[in-house]
């Protein structure tokens, strides 16, 4: 009986702590995050997930969704995680936040030929400009700076918009995270703020609580603790550096 007993607690402790049925991992493709690579699937977030729940124990599958859906799909359940995301109040409504898995930096961009950029080498400064400032859909860029912005024209766009409107003269700078900044924009007519004051996002996996409980964030979080610790995580970081 009492052997009946250990055995039932053990079953019930085991599945309190179980990975869900195949995770569904929502992305999108954003290269060095998430992009495809002579067909498999790869990227500085894309192996970060792999690797926490690889370590879990975690049967996945990956789900591509455009950006500006992509939060939706999330907060009703239709995708269980999504990878290398910064927390907000409003984002913490319908999803659980990991422990930190990565960081990141924000760069400002500009024309080359715009006279009002050229000795602009703090935010103060680039701010008093009263520059029309494009931002894109959807995308968290910290309380901070969005407080920065607060009496500033701040126009939103999709990916895609951003650089062709900011060369058409419709917006005069944009601000991306440092993963993708170089990959996105390396061309030869904009230039990169150096704007030494800018904030460091933390990022985060980011966990739907409709189909997430404490439960697993916790071992999800135990996971990442240890990863941490034996440097997996810092490997990762840096064979992405010099994509």
């Amino acid at each position: 009986m009492k052997a009946s007993l250990v055995l039932i607690l053990f079953w019930l402790s085991a599945s309190a702590f179980a990975c869900p049925t195949k995770l569904r991992i929502g992305w999108t493709e954003w290269a060095p995050l998430h992009y495809m690579e002579e067909g498999e699937l790869r990227g500085k977030s894309t192996d970060i997930i792999k690797t926490v729940l690889g370590k879990m124990g975690c049967q996945y599958t990956f789900i591509e969704t455009p950006w500006v859906r992509l939060m939706r799909e999330l907060e009703v359940g239709n995708i269980d995680i999504i990878a290398g995301v910064t927390f907000s109040d409003e984002r913490a409504k319908f999803a659980w936040f990991s422990h930190v898995t990565d960081s990141e930096s924000l760069q400002f961009f500009g024309r080359k030929d715009d006279p009002r950029l050229t000795h602009i080498n703090t935010l103060d400064a680039l701010l008093a400009q009263k520059l029309r400032i494009g931002l894109r859909h959807k995308v968290e860029y910290g309380e901070t700076l969005m407080a920065q912005l607060e009496d500033q024209e701040v126009m939103y766009f999709n990916k895609g918009q951003l650089d062709k409107l900011l060369l058409r003269r419709r917006i005069d700078v944009i601000i991306f995270n440092d993963h993708v900044a170089d990959m996105a924009f390396n061309q030869e007519n904009l230039v990169s703020l150096n704007l030494p004051d800018l904030q460091v996002n933390i990022t985060h996996l980011m966990l739907s609580k409709k189909t997430i409980d404490k439960h697993f964030l916790k071992k999800m979080n135990i996971a990442i603790d240890e990863l941490t610790e034996q440097g997996v995580l810092r490997n990762i970081h840096m064979r992405y550096e010099n994509y």
